[in-house]
C-alpha cells in the first residue's frame, strides 16, 4: 500500500476512536438533559431555558479553537442543544 493511504487510514482510525468518545460523551449529555427534564417535571418549569441557551452560545464564543470557526460550532450545537430539549420533553412526558 502506498504512504498516503496507509497515512489516510491511519487518520481515518483516529477520527473513529474520537467518534466513538463524542459517541459516548453525547450520550452522557442526553442522559443529563433527562434529568433536568425530570427536575423541571417536579418544579412545573419549562423545559426551554433561553437564558441556559444564551450561556452556551456564549461559552462556544469563548472556545478557542484551531480548526473550526464560531460559527460553525454554532451549527453543531444547535442540533446538540435541540436533541437534549427533545430528551427534556420526554422527561415530562410530553
Amino acid at each position: 500500500m502506498n504512504e498516503n493511504l496507509e497515512k489516510i487510514q491511519q487518520l481515518r482510525e483516529a477520527i473513529d476512536a474520537i467518534d466513538r468518545e463524542i459517541t459516548g460523551l453525547l450520550d452522557r449529555r442526553m442522559g443529563l438533559a433527562y434529568e433536568i427534564g425530570l427536575l423541571k417535571a417536579r418544579e412545573n418549569m419549562e423545559v426551554f431555558a433561553e437564558q441556559r441557551e444564551k450561556q452556551i452560545h456564549e461559552q462556544l464564543r469563548m472556545a478557542r479553537t484551531e480548526h473550526i470557526s464560531t460559527e460553525e460550532l454554532f451549527r453543531l450545537f444547535e442540533a446538540i442543544i435541540e436533541v437534549g430539549r427533545s430528551h427534556g420533553y420526554r422527561a415530562k412526558g410530553m
